[in-house]
């Protein structure tokens, strides 16, 4: 059986080595080349994907998010002229309210909820012991990191409360939901 498939590969092979001889232009020469990176109408896409192991007991399980993008490939030149790309600056304000939105979504006030759990985080910074993922909250949810941030004072002044007063029951008025509980919790460990 393998005499018969390398035969038949080694003849594949003979003929096509023969068309490309014949062929008046090479495609695959560099003038040419170019047209099979521009295709016209063509798309490049770039996927990521992040997968974890599941812990179960008797089976094996992974949760994966993925990422995707698609642009479309330009067609010649004039796809890069003017105007140039506008660059989007990500600052605080607009986490800010991409945070409120997305509690407001849940049903609980955005910016009450966020207001206190600026608060909340001033009394006890998450940064301290913990990993990089705390380090990226305290510094989304401590607006004194920002100089010249154009928030409101109402942000700064929720920071500066709980740090003075270490409460914040001012702010559990508007907002009965604890993020920080949500995503965190304080255990305190005897003294020997």
């Amino acid at each position: 059986m393998f005499p018969n498939y390398a035969n038949s590969l080694l003849i594949v092979l003979l003929l096509w080595m023969i068309q490309t001889s014949y062929m008046q232009d090479n495609y695959f020469s560099y003038p040419n080349l170019y047209n099979l990176r521009f295709v016209t109408g063509g798309t490049m896409g770039f996927y990521a994907a992040v997968i974890m192991p599941v812990t179960l007991k008797l089976e094996s399980a992974y949760m994966g998010w993925f990422f995707e993008a698609i642009y479309k490939v330009p067609t010649n030149e004039s796809s890069f002229e003017f105007p140039p790309l506008v660059e989007r600056h990500i600052d605080r304000k607009f986490v800010y309210g991409v945070v409120q939105h997305k509690i407001e979504t849940t049903g609980y006030p955005g910016k009450f909820c966020l207001l206190r759990t600026i608060c909340e985080l001033a009394i006890d910074p998450l940064h301290k012991t913990n990993g990089v993922i705390d380090d990226l909250i305290h510094i989304i949810l401590t607006p004194s990191t920002t100089v010249n941030a154009g928030l409101p004072p109402e942000y700064v002044d929720a920071e500066i409360y709980g740090r003075k007063n270490g409460d914040c029951d001012d702010y559990h008025k508007n907002c009965s939901l604890s993020i920080l509980d949500i995503i965190s919790f304080v255990k305190e460990f005897p003294v020997n």
